[in-house]
């Protein structure tokens, strides 16, 4: 009889990242049946993916708790032993996390060989340029998967949710006196990318409710002055405040999947919508690493997606040069009249087709 792999993906990042993982975990689960898929990731996504059929356990890492600082590292070291790991992928890692596979002497450790402890504490990789761009951030892991040794196809970010969060979603909807969402607008984001102008997320929302649709506002933990403004500008709109705990993030993602659109920067939680089927807007930047083409939704249907991004030839790699650009604002232009005639007709097709 065969023993099974037991096999750990490690991608310690925030929930953008670690969903568009997913297929990875799919490609390793599909060509070995038998494998015990691992998932090495942080809270508050991990209450997520721990119920996903296609995950057997998650490692939740604490780097601001009990793997913090040298002592952590030892007790990582640990309970990386405990596990008795056959192979680890690093689809992102850090010096530190890196180092304790290493000495906790898993035999096998597979990863991008982009920075110089790689190249000591890998025993396979592959050398990524990520940064170029060239593309999803989702294909970058299944190539990882490959060199591993597992046979990769077509496999996309799919998500289900367990019934606390439906539960918690439908507890907020009636306390909102909702039946449904139509159009959820998440305008916040961690600072990783470019964004449209909040105000321009205030007109858009007039002008759906003007068209008679139901839209609800969401924003992050550390969110408030956005929230302000929201009640400020739209008080009868309603606005689910929160997202950072455990128990809020599963009652956001029932709310999401009660959405029929949800239009958002390139942020976790547009990722989050797509996955969960729900349609989505996105507005992206055309700075090089932060191009819809690396960081875009990584979703097997492409009619449930429109992310928009300025067609414009950006000098910038890593960050926008500002007015030293002749485009500058060149955001601005995913939101003009007519972009947000297009953006109304597209919500306005997905909510009767729904």
């Amino acid at each position: 009889m065969k023993v099974p792999n037991k096999i750990m993906v490690v991608r310690p990042d925030r929930m953008g990242d670690v969903i568009l993982s997913i297929p990875s975990l799919l490609a390793i689960k599909n060509a070995d049946h038998l494998a015990t898929v691992s998932f090495f990731l942080r809270e508050p996504i991990a209450s997520l993916m721990k119920v996903q059929k296609y995950i057997d356990s998650v490692f939740v890492y604490e780097p601001s708790g009990k793997h913090k600082g040298f002592s952590g590292l030892f007790t990582l070291i640990g309970e990386i032993k405990k596990l008795q790991l056959d192979q680890v992928i690093f689809l992102n890692s850090s010096f530190k996390i890196s180092l304790a596979f290493l000495l906790a002497r898993v035999k096998k450790r597979v990863g991008n060989l982009s920075k110089w402890y790689s190249f000591l504490f890998y025993t396979e990789g592959i050398r990524q340029n990520r940064s170029e761009s060239v593309k999803n951030e989702a294909q970058y892991g299944l190539d990882l998967v490959k060199k591993s040794g597992f046979s990769v196809g077509d496999f996309y970010c799919e998500l289900s949710l367990p019934e606390s969060a439906l539960l918690g979603a439908s507890e907020w909807l009636k306390a909102q006196n909702l039946s449904q969402i139509d159009v959820l607008i998440h305008p916040g984001m961690g600072g990783s990318a470019l964004n449209v102008n909040f105000k321009n997320y205030l007109n858009l929302s007039k002008k759906l409710q003007s068209n008679g649709h139901q839209v609800v506002f969401s924003v992050g933990p550390l969110e408030d002055n956005l929230a302000k403004q929201i009640k400020e500008e739209l008080p009868q709109v309603p606005i689910f405040e929160g997202g950072g705990l455990v128990l809020d993030f599963l009652r956001f993602a029932g709310i999401i999947k009660n959405s029929t659109v949800v239009i958002a920067p390139s942020t976790g939680p547009l990722h989050l919508a797509a996955a969960l089927g729900a349609r989505v807007i996105g507005f992206y930047p055309p700075i090089q690493v932060q191009r819809k083409l690396r960081w875009g939704p990584y979703i097997r249907s492409k009619d449930h997606q429109k992310i928009f991004s300025p067609k414009v030839n950006c000098p910038a790699k890593y960050s926008c040069v500002g007015s030293s650009c002749e485009h500058y604002p060149c955001m601005e232009m995913l939101v003009t009249q007519d972009k947000t005639e297009i953006i109304l007709a597209q919500i306005k097709k997905w909510i009767y087709e729904k």
